[in-house]
């Protein structure tokens, strides 16, 4: 895939997350801060919205938090092999 055509549908995929945050919004259910999309090998896909406020929270925590959340790695662990 060129890079060009990656990035169209990179930015068409921002633009539909911006599109389901503003409905949620618009129907009383709450902005979420985040999300992870899990999809399988069926493609079959499951979104797990979090609305913990995040914003005083830096990139490399906010990635330290979901790894331990969504995949289970402790910190420390994290540290000694480099992820």
């Amino acid at each position: 895939m060129e890079d060009d055509d990656y990035d169209q549908l990179w930015y068409d995929l921002l633009d539909l997350l911006q599109d389901l945050w503003n409905e949620f919004k618009l129907n009383a259910e709450g902005p979420w801060s985040n999300l992870t999309l899990i999809l399988d090998n069926e493609g079959n896909f499951n979104i797990d919205y979090n609305y913990d406020d995040l914003s005083e929270v830096d990139p490399h925590e906010q990635q330290i938090i979901w790894e331990y959340n969504v995949l289970g790695f402790k910190p420390d662990l994290m540290k000694t092999s480099n992820c």
